[in-house]
C-alpha cells in the first residue's frame, strides 16, 4: 500500500493554493501525489470549470512517498482544518501522513507550546472527464502587476444577476476587453485592459468568447502571488494561471458559455 510523509515548515503556499480553488465550489478535492510534487484538483458540479494547483516537492522540508498515490478529501473540511491552523498556530510546522487510523489522512502541527492532530476521512477518487484541449494557445497576456487583471475582472463581473462576460483578445492595442450587459439594470459595462508596463502579450489572432461572470468573479480573488497569466485555448477554453511562488502554481480552466 502506498504511504506518504510530508513536512512543511510554513503553511503559506499550501493554504494559498487551497483557498484559490475555493471558487470552484466543489465538495471534493483530489490529491494526486507524484514524485515531482502534489496536484490538487477540484471540479465544479456544473463541469464548466476545473481548478488545479501544483506544489513542487522542493517546497517541502521532507517529501517521502512510497508510490504515486491519488486520494480524495472532503474539500470544506480540508479548508477548515488549514484555516484553523493558520489562525491558531500561524508559525507552526505541518506534517501530513497517510495512511493513519482507518485510512485517514493525518495533519499534525507542532509549535513550541502545542501539538495538534487532525484526521481527515479519505475517499476513493472518482473518474473524471478531462478537458479535451490540444494545448494550442492562440492568445495570452501575462501580468506581473496582478492588480491590473484583478481590478478588471472585479469591475467587469460586478453584477447581482446571472450574467455573462464577453471577452475579446485583439491584435490591436489595447489588447484585452471585457464587456457585460446587466439584464436587471440594463447597464452595459466595458472594461479595457491596456497594454502597459508589467503586461506581456502574445496574440496570434483576434478571438472572442463568453464566460460566466460568477465564475470569473470568484477566481478574481487571487491569493498573494507573483504573476497572473490569462490564456485562450484553440477550443475556446479560458485558462487563468496564478504563480503563487517559484514552487506553487494554480490553474483554472473555464469552459465558454457558447460552447
Amino acid at each position: 500500500m502506498s504511504s506518504i510523509y510530508l513536512k512543511l515548515s510554513k503553511l503559506g503556499d499550501l493554504s494559498n493554493a487551497v483557498n484559490s480553488l475555493k471558487a470552484i465550489q466543489s465538495n471534493k478535492v483530489q490529491l494526486c501525489l507524484k514524485n515531482e510534487g502534489i496536484f490538487l484538483i477540484a471540479y465544479s458540479s456544473s463541469r464548466n470549470i476545473i481548478g488545479e494547483a501544483f506544489i513542487r516537492n522542493l517546497e517541502f522540508d521532507v517529501y517521502q512517498i512510497s508510490n504515486e498515490l491519488e486520494i480524495s478529501l472532503d474539500f470544506p473540511s480540508f479548508r477548515s482544518v488549514l484555516k484553523s491552523i493558520s489562525k491558531s498556530s500561524p508559525g507552526a510546522s505541518i506534517t501530513l501522513e497517510y495512511p493513519c487510523k482507518d485510512n485517514k489522512l493525518l495533519i499534525l502541527t507542532e509549535s513550541e507550546s502545542s501539538i495538534s492532530q487532525f484526521f481527515l476521512i479519505t475517499y476513493e477518487p472518482q473518474p473524471q472527464d478531462h478537458l479535451d484541449i490540444s494545448g494550442s494557445i492562440i492568445a495570452s497576456m501575462k501580468f506581473s502587476d496582478t492588480k491590473i487583471i484583478k481590478q478588471a475582472l472585479e469591475v467587469a463581473c460586478h453584477s447581482k444577476s446571472e450574467s455573462e462576460v464577453f471577452l475579446i483578445f485583439s491584435t490591436r492595442k489595447p489588447m484585452l476587453y471585457f464587456t457585460r450587459e446587466d439584464t436587471i439594470t440594463d447597464i452595459k459595462t466595458k472594461v479595457t485592459v491596456p497594454y502597459v508596463e508589467h503586461v506581456e502579450s502574445q496574440i496570434a489572432r483576434d478571438c472572442k468568447k463568453t464566460y460566466s461572470a460568477k465564475v470569473l468573479k470568484g477566481i478574481a480573488n487571487f491569493p498573494k502571488c507573483k504573476e497572473v497569466e490569462v490564456k485562450m485555448h484553440e477550443e475556446g477554453v479560458l485558462e487563468i494561471e496564478v504563480s503563487v511562488s517559484a514552487n506553487t502554481l494554480v490553474r483554472h480552466f473555464i469552459n465558454p458559455c457558447d460552447n
